[in-house]
């Protein structure tokens, strides 16, 4: 594709992301390229910020899958989604001319490279969002990963679409 196909293809995914990451109540960290980077449980306090992560990313794969359909065979694409929980510094940092919200720390990482693990069209979580949704959705164990620099190992999971809640609470 041109650029200009490739910026209003862009265009319409973000802008239909971001509406479902809004509908769950989650933060839009930044875009990264063709990704971005969301988080649940910051700036604003949630106790259920697993949950709404992974309902998020079901729905996420739904709607991509609808606006899929909708294209042309030569602009179809798939995602990778990793999702992992944990704390992190979160705030504004930057320069004095340009300060942004955004999030630091391991598991930031860790999310970021579950996403990259990740088989197209599917969901990885880290052990520590496994643990807190495990009762409410299928998962199945992938295998164990080292995390980047080799600090320490970390257990994967996958996702399975059987339970796909995406209707948002109220």
């Amino acid at each position: 594709l041109d650029a200009e196909d490739i910026a209003h293809l862009l265009t319409r995914y973000f802008t239909l992301m971001t509406d479902v990451l809004f509908r769950w109540e989650g933060t839009l960290d930044k875009y990264l390229g063709d990704g971005l980077l969301a988080i649940f449980g910051a700036p604003f306090q949630c106790d259920d910020h697993a949950l709404r992560a992974v309902q998020c990313a079901l729905e996420m794969l739904e709607q991509l899958d609808k606006l899929m359909a909708s294209l042309p065979a030569d602009q179809r694409f798939a995602i990778r989604i990793g999702v992992n929980t944990g704390e992190v510094v979160a705030g504004y940092l930057g320069s004095p001319q340009r300060m942004e919200y955004t999030v630091l720390g391991e598991p930031v990482v860790v999310a970021y490279r579950l996403q990259s693990l990740a088989d197209p069209g599917t969901v990885y979580l880290g052990r520590p969002t496994y643990e807190l949704v495990k009762d409410g959705f299928d998962v199945t164990y992938v295998d164990r990963i080292q995390t980047p620099k080799g600090r320490r190992e970390i257990e994967v999971y996958r996702l399975c679409p059987s339970h796909q809640s995406t209707t948002p609470s109220p």
